[in-house]
């Protein structure tokens, strides 16, 4: 809802929104195909407002958000997931 209020506010094109909601997207299918607990997804998006750097552009602050260590954005483990669970 951020992304769509400052694209409507003219803070942010189409471009640069649909690069973050990009993002959003393949955070969350990293981790259902990893298949990590969903229990803290509401806390990680409800921060994300508060903490978006405002000095990037914000798709890069949202990517820096997503993928900290504390966020778990898979990426080896991805790889594996793929290759070995069942689909």
């Amino acid at each position: 809802m951020l992304l769509l209020d400052r694209r409507e506010r003219g803070e942010l094109d189409s471009a640069d929104t649909a690069r973050a909601m990009s993002y959003i997207e393949n955070f969350l299918v990293r981790r259902m195909i990893c298949r990590v607990p969903t229990n803290n997804r509401n806390r990680i998006f409800q921060a994300v407002p508060e903490q978006l750097p405002l000095d990037v552009p914000v798709a890069d602050g949202l990517h820096q958000l997503l993928s900290a260590d504390n966020r778990f954005w898979p990426d080896d483990e991805l790889r594996k997931k793929i290759q070995t669970a069942p689909f």
